[in-house]
């Protein structure tokens, strides 16, 4: 998969796409006046570095911070609550369906959906938009929820998503991750119960939002 820059703007190639991704082409973000193109097998993150500068998300000193918030104020994330607040208020918001949906087509790259798997010990991801690349360093789709988080961070992400599918109600919180002397990253996540395209088995629908992104 390859990452051609048009103008100012990163996109990937249709052809690079996989098609539980979502999208065919899209913005990932502004760039300088740069070109850069890479591959996932070569220097496709020291590319994505370059453009979005900032922190590495696989340093080993990474310090996460996190306080939960009431409501969010990133667009994105409030375009994506009352979406769902709608779908609930309604039967539901269903995987498949709902999502991907034209309503939310601007912020399929910050969203990620994960199913219970292990008697509700992991989870599995079943699809993750390419925004996540920079909060992972890696494409996480296809992946456990312990696969992705150290042990510490795993733990409390996993009781997270299980709050918000016991509960009924979406989990919120203002994220900043730092280590050494970089700029932190500061994002919102916003976590919502969701169910499987059979309309009944309970999944969760996670998205993060940049602070310096547009959504």
């Amino acid at each position: 998969m390859s990452i051609q820059f048009k103008g100012n703007h990163p996109h990937i190639s249709k052809a690079g796409l996989r098609k539980q991704q979502w999208l065919s082409a899209y913005e990932l973000h502004k760039a300088g006046d740069r070109v850069i193109a890479a591959t996932l097998d070569g220097n496709m993150m020291q590319a994505l570095g370059q453009v979005w500068g900032g922190i590495n998300p696989k340093a080993d000193d990474l310090v996460e911070k996190r306080t939960l918030i009431a409501a969010p104020t990133n667009f994105g994330a409030q375009l994506l609550l009352e979406t769902w607040r709608k779908r609930a208020a309604e039967d539901g918001f269903v995987i498949g369906r709902d999502l991907p949906s034209r309503a939310l087509g601007s912020i399929l790259r910050n969203l990620a959906v994960f199913e219970p798997i292990d008697n509700q010990t992991d989870f599995h991801v079943r699809l993750a938009g390419t925004g996540m690349l920079r909060r992972f360093g890696r494409d996480i789709t296809g992946k456990r929820l312990s696969e992705i988080f150290p042990p510490q961070l795993f733990e409390r992400r996993k009781a997270m998503i299980f709050a918000t599918i016991h509960s009924g109600q979406p989990v919120m919180g203002d994220i900043e991750l730092a280590h050494g002397d970089r700029k932190p990253l500061r994002f919102e996540v916003i976590v919502l119960p969701v169910l499987a395209p059979d309309r009944v088995t309970p999944w969760a629908l996670a998205g993060v939002f940049y602070h310096d992104w547009e959504s």
